[in-house]
């Protein structure tokens, strides 16, 4: 008798007993019971899950982890492309600055060394001048070598053209800017 006593008592404690019962509103857990009953009524349907098994995970939650996983993946190698595509754009920009002051220094060169020559034709000019002694005036002899204004080229190359529109304007005065009549 006593046996049989307990045997009733122990499933009367295991039947009163609080099961951790968590009830699921499609993908999260319901807040209280007036969102499950709405969720009831609009579905039919209401999960119900033991909270006891933590441990194991259902096969939606593994899913989510997984897709999160590969977000954050994908995420960082965004952001490292980005970062690369940054780093491509200021090695690109740097080096077209590079290339731009290599042009420019070159482009100094270029205007000096065509003054210096400039300056030696003027002294093989003048010194022609004093061997030929002639009485005339340098501004003279200057002005009888000089091409009229009006020139006819034959040449082909655009750099002709200027080299000989730079030696007939080459000992013309500047103009005086500050001048200016009443």
């Amino acid at each position: 008798m006593k046996i049989i006593f307990l045997l009733i008592f122990i499933v009367l404690i295991n039947g009163c007993s609080n099961n951790k019962i968590a009830y699921w509103c499609g993908d999260h857990e319901c807040i209280d019971n007036e969102e499950k009953s709405e969720y009831f009524q609009k579905n039919m349907v209401i999960e119900v899950k033991n909270i006891k098994k933590k441990n194991k995970k259902t096969e939606f939650e593994k899913i989510l982890e997984q897709s999160q996983e590969k977000n954050k993946k994908i995420l960082l190698q965004n952001k490292n492309l980005s970062k690369l595509e940054k780093k491509e754009d200021k090695f690109r920009i740097k080096e077209d600055k590079k290339i731009a002051k290599e042009l420019r220094k070159e482009e100094k060169k270029r205007i000096k060394n065509e003054r210096k020559l400039a300056k030696i034709k003027k002294k093989e000019t003048i010194k022609k001048i004093k061997n030929s002694k002639k009485k005339v005036t340098k501004k003279k002899i200057l002005k009888i070598e000089k091409p009229s204004k009006r020139v006819v080229d034959n040449s082909k190359t655009f750099s002709e053209i200027v080299k000989r529109i730079q030696e007939a304007n080459y000992n013309k005065p500047f103009r005086n800017i500050n001048d200016i009549p009443d």
